[in-house]
């Protein structure tokens, strides 16, 4: 049991309504006496580089208990050669002046949630300045490293080119996109999104021979080699907000929305408290129902993934995709379908660049 990836979900509270977001939100919070006893039971665990994330929720509702987890780790870290990163993922509506300098002064990681020109059609009206505002004072912060995420649903579709575009223009030296696909994609959408990404490749070309750069993640060639698998629980563990232990953040947010029983029972690792007594049993016996989850032994409708030509170029999170097909391990139409539109528009991309 040895962990480089260690998130705490600290609360599944959130100060937005996004219209793609699925997870249930509510008023649970990990006490920061949770968080030390984890932080302490782990610590032997933890791999000599560790990756440490804040994730919610919107975990900047309890940004007190992020500060003084990354004092306590510090303070156990005084004579340990273990090296500790920092992670945050937001909506950066309450980040401040404050808050960003510690920020800086920790070397965090920071994904920043923002949509470009479709954050107020699916996000919090009034937010899109305020996060303009917050890339644009990051610039001020060179020790953080940014990376924005944007979600695109099929009514927002039509900003993707022109909104990535725009984020790349702002600065941002990490950019990624997704797209929902809780939502029906009719073919129309995928019309659309193909118009879309003809857009963005011819942007991203004439940008990359300008600056010698590109910050679009998804144009990066650097996929691992060899059939993608999910990590969670092999080498990452999370805590969520009612202090039960999970393989990563993404199973608490499916279990509290589905509240399935199996998924429960092969998947959760058990209450904190529970878990530390008797950690070697249960991990052993929880870890081994992960180990499944990998592309070979994913499907869809049109039949097993292993039987698809573009399974070594497939990245798909299973717990995500549960949150349409209901079941781990079956992967929706939609994403299927957008994946291998994105596959091709790749392919495009380094044949016309090259």
């Amino acid at each position: 049991m040895k962990f480089s990836s260690f998130t705490l979900v600290l609360t599944n509270a959130c100060n937005f309504a996004c219209a793609y977001c699925r997870q249930p939100h509510g008023d649970k919070s990990l006490d920061s006496s949770e968080v030390e006893q984890a932080i302490e039971f782990f610590w032997p665990f933890f791999a000599e580089e560790c990756h440490i994330n804040f994730y919610g929720g919107e975990p900047l509702l309890e940004f007190d208990k992020i500060r003084k987890a990354v004092q306590f780790i510090e303070k156990k870290n005084r004579d340990s050669p273990n090296q500790f990163h920092y992670s945050l993922s937001t909506n950066g509506f309450l980040l401040n002046d404050e808050r960003l300098e510690f920020l800086n002064r920790k070397k965090f990681s920071v994904l920043l949630s923002f949509d470009g020109y479709a954050q107020e059609k699916a996000r919090q009206r009034g937010s899109f300045s305020k996060c303009v505002s917050i890339i644009e004072k990051f610039v001020q912060y060179q020790d953080i490293h940014l990376k924005t995420n944007s979600v695109f649903l099929p009514e927002t579709v039509k900003y993707f080119s022109e909104s990535i575009s725009f984020i790349v223009e702002l600065g941002v030296p990490n950019i990624r996109f997704s797209f929902d696909c809780t939502s029906d994609w009719l073919k129309s959408d995928c019309m659309q999104l193909r118009l879309e990404f003809e857009k963005l490749r011819r942007f991203s070309i004439e940008y990359s021979k300008i600056k010698e750069t590109l910050p679009i993640n998804f144009w990066s060639k650097d996929y691992s080699d060899g059939m993608f698998y999910c990590a969670a629980g092999k080498d990452r563990i999370a805590l969520a907000p009612d202090g039960i232990l999970w393989g990563c953040h993404a199973f608490p947010a499916y279990f509290d929305q589905s509240r399935d029983p199996e998924t429960f029972e092969k998947f959760s690792f058990g209450h904190l408290s529970f878990f530390t007594s008797q950690h070697d049993e249960i991990y052993s016996k929880k870890v081994a129902n992960y180990s499944p989850l990998v592309m070979d032994n994913f499907y869809s409708c049109e039949g097993p993934c292993i039987l698809c030509d573009n399974i070594f170029e497939c990245r798909v999170c299973p717990v995500y995709a549960a949150y349409t097909s209901k079941k781990i391990g079956k992967i929706p139409t939609a994403v299927c379908v957008i994946n291998k539109i994105m596959q091709k528009e790749k392919e495009r991309f380094w044949k016309e660049l090259l």
